[in-house]
């Protein structure tokens, strides 16, 4: 039986992660997300129900419209596919309680910062606020939380970014990071509280070396080249969410 409820939120996942896509697309350019239902951007034909089948569709179409036959982008897939995978760890990490339903609302929100960043370079105020609302509402249901804890997380979240910010313009006469990236981290120290914020900036940190030397190394970016933070940071934010705790112990036990 829990296998069953298992594929069922990775499906469900799947459909969010559909529905995610949307935003992805439309919130930048100020479409609605409601309204018209989903299209080809390239020949603006509707699609269809039975081609809107998370990652499923994808592979019937060969990855292209059914009408103009032109390339879909392999992000519709994988941003389903995401969805659906990080649905299931939150169910395997929280239970079926409320900090699942927590849980779903931020890698759903971090999915379309990811993805938006990718694409635009921007972080989407429209994203953090669910961040912060789940945080909000987290305190305000836990007996234990407390507006300090919130506080105190958000602040971090916020100072770490900003040091490196303001460090870069001053020594580098550059942007090291963006404003979003400050907005970013404030909003996930709400839910995360100080220790795991700086747990997953640190995590973010780690992840982004490693792609950026990895890139180099392939010739897709130089020294030069500016790379979106906000998706590692997402990544660091997601892993410090669901192991934070342990990772936190595990390096105080070694300590």
């Amino acid at each position: 039986m829990e296998y069953v409820l298992l594929i069922f939120i990775f499906l469900f996942g799947t459909v969010i992660g559909s529905f995610l896509n949307v935003c992805i697309h439309r919130i930048p350019k100020g479409l609605s997300i409601a309204y018209p239902p989903s299209y080809c951007p390239k020949c603006g034909q509707r699609i269809k129900p039975y081609d809107l089948i998370p990652v499923v569709s994808y592979a019937i179409l060969g990855g292209k419209c059914r009408h103009c036959k032109e390339p879909i982008s392999i992000r519709y897939p994988i941003v389903e596919a995401l969805t659906g995978i990080a649905f299931v760890v939150s169910a395997l990490t929280y239970g079926y309680s409320i900090e699942l339903l927590y849980s779903l609302a931020l890698v759903s929100s971090l999915m379309i910062i990811s993805f938006v960043d990718i694409d635009e370079g921007i972080i989407l105020d429209a994203a953090l606020i669910p961040i912060v609302a789940v945080g909000i509402i987290a305190v305000a249901v836990d007996p234990s939380g407390t507006w300090q804890y919130a506080a105190l997380g958000a602040l971090v979240g916020a100072c770490i970014i900003g040091t490196i910010y303001i460090l870069s313009l001053i020594i580098l006469k550059k942007e090291g990071m963006g404003i979003g990236d400050i907005k970013l981290m404030a909003a996930v120290g709400t839910l995360l509280g100080w220790q795991r914020t700086l747990l997953a900036f640190f995590i973010g940190v780690y992840i982004g070396a490693i792609a950026g030397i990895i890139m180099i190394a392939l010739k897709k970016k130089d020294m030069a080249s500016e790379i979106p933070f906000g998706p590692f940071l997402s990544i660091g934010t997601a892993i410090s969410w669901w192991f934070g705790y342990e990772f936190i112990n595990w390096y105080l036990f070694l300590a």
